[in-house]
């Protein structure tokens, strides 16, 4: 898995390629848990190159959505497949996520 950072429109984009997964889940959750210590500003979670999120995965989105709620920002996913999306679906994690499908309509909506 690899993941990158970058900002656009005052937005962090946190753009994560692989699998999430117990290799990976703690990485993400480390890397938005410290953006919601920063400055203001929303921060989207690029899902387009991820092909499968594990219930680690779900956790770590789980304490970045609590961290960042805390410090007043939104937290926004991007991009999700149909299997992301239909496990966000069948956990009920679509109830609590904001889902775009890609970055851009994720920016459009902050």
């Amino acid at each position: 898995m690899r993941i990158e950072q970058t900002r656009q429109e005052g937005a962090a984009i946190v753009h994560v390629d692989g699998r999430i997964d117990a290799g990976g889940a703690p990485e993400i959750e480390q890397t938005l848990v410290a953006l919601s210590k920063e400055g203001p500003g929303a921060v989207i979670l690029d899902l387009s190159m991820v092909d499968y999120v594990s219930s680690l995965g779900l956790r770590a989105m789980l304490v970045a959505i609590k961290a960042l709620s805390e410090s007043g920002r939104r937290f926004l996913i991007a991009g999700p497949n149909a299997d992301v999306l239909d496990v966000f679906t069948l956990t009920g994690f679509s109830k609590i996520l904001s889902i775009h499908v890609s970055v851009e309509a994720a920016l459009a909506e902050i």
